[in-house]
């Protein structure tokens, strides 16, 4: 019991931590500072009823300051989804206008779509998604907003966290889950159609999305939606079985290089990696970059 009560105190400090600071950065009014508001009161666990309203209403506000920026887009576009009586679908139209060519605000259609088990919706959705360029879900640009906006306001940290930068970038990384969506939508709409044909087209499209996805969550999606597109003897099957073994690998070796420096180099490789985030927009190019430093082929297998 003393344990769970420990467990349940420090979240209770974290939550109260998250609310306190979005109200600090809400004062600020400039569209990141905003967004990262919305994204601390969404990580509330349970968030309220009111902390719902409140953070979708930051979001619409830092959308309306920075209506280009794709990252802010995509946040008000996840709180959105998760905040009842919001107007999923215009959020997810303006998105798709202001970034064209990302199949990725397709996916809060699709997931309505199967809700409602309407078919029609659902074939339009996939076709939206499969006819993109590319599947981005603005990973590194969050988390970089929401470590430059946690620190420009000079945050104190959360309970039992430094003030020190790598440890403020382990803060940023936990909040900007929130970009991460449930990709079951995809997988259920694309497990029947080896057998059946009507979507396997679309659902091959979609999955070429995937594996060029910017975060390293949407390209192990791809690989396990192929294996089941394919008979398991097939030559796709067997591609998707190595490009994965690949990025596994390389996610491996990009982690024993990260633990192999001691405790003082810490705030210098955070910085770094940072860098490398902001000069990247997907997460495996940084990992290629990590790798090629230390003088190991990072580079993705190519067909």
């Amino acid at each position: 019991m003393g344990f769970l009560a420990d467990v349940a105190g420090a979240n209770h400090a974290r939550d109260q931590w998250s609310v306190g600071t979005a109200r600090e950065l809400a004062a600020r009014g400039d569209a990141k500072s905003l967004a990262t508001a919305a994204v601390l009161l969404q990580s509330a666990n349970p968030i309220g009823a009111n902390d719902a309203l409140r953070a979708i209403d930051l979001a619409d506000r830092a959308a309306e300051e920075a209506p280009d920026d794709n990252a802010i887009g995509w946040v008000r576009l996840r709180i959105c989804e998760q905040t009842p009586g919001c107007d999923l679908q215009g959020v997810a139209t303006t998105l798709r206008w202001v970034d064209a060519d990302n199949g990725a605000p397709w996916l809060s259609m699709l997931a309505a779509a199967m809700k409602d088990k309407d078919e029609q919706a659902v074939d339009h959705a996939l076709s939206g998604m499969a006819g993109a360029k590319r599947f981005s879900l603005y990973w590194n640009q969050t988390v970089t907003m929401v470590f430059d906006a946690l620190k420009s306001a000079a945050v104190i940290a959360p309970p039992g966290m430094s003030n020190a930068d790598h440890s403020r970038l382990d803060v940023a990384y936990g909040l900007s889950i929130i970009v991460i969506p449930p990709f079951r939508p995809i997988s259920e709409a694309c497990k029947d159609a080896r057998a059946l044909s009507r979507h396997h087209d679309v659902c091959v499209k979609i999955v070429a999305l995937l594996q060029r996805g910017d975060t390293l969550v949407s390209q192990g999606e791809g690989y396990a939606v192929q294996k089941r597109l394919f008979p398991p003897d097939s030559k796709e099957v067997r591609m998707a079985v190595e490009h994965q073994k690949n990025l596994e690998s390389k996610m491996r070796a990009e982690r024993k290089f990260e633990t192999a420096f001691l405790p003082w180099f810490n705030n210098r490789l955070a910085l770094h990696r940072l860098a490398l985030m902001r000069q990247f927009p997907r997460e495996e190019d940084v990992m290629n970059a990590v790798l090629r430093e230390h003088h190991i082929n990072g580079e993705p297998l190519h067909d």
